[in-house]
């Protein structure tokens, strides 16, 4: 992508505490600390977004599902389009 020209800022989920749960602040439900907020505001800056990591035994690493989670946490929040912020720009064929 670099090579396009495109601004690349890699986050490595393992190194933030990303709180486990279904909201988008999980401080608000009990967890002593919680990374999200910040890695989400970062997520809806972003015009692209790459999720990627280890395959263990045919499947997402559990860091990997934690942030597809939290991601979808974030699911309800509605732009003024209506969809969510994490599909706003995606089109289908």
């Amino acid at each position: 992508m670099r090579k396009q020209g495109v601004r690349v800022e890699i986050v490595r989920a393992i190194d933030h505490d990303i709180a486990t749960g279904v909201w988008p602040d999980m401080t608000e439900h009990g967890a002593a600390t919680d990374a999200w907020p910040q890695l989400y505001e970062r997520v809806l800056a972003a015009d692209i977004l790459v999720v990627a990591g280890p395959i263990w035994l045919g499947d997402n690493s559990s860091v990997t599902k934690r942030v597809i989670e939290r991601l979808y946490a974030c699911s309800h929040l509605l732009t003024q389009r209506g969809s969510t912020p994490t599909t706003a720009g995606l089109a289908a064929a």
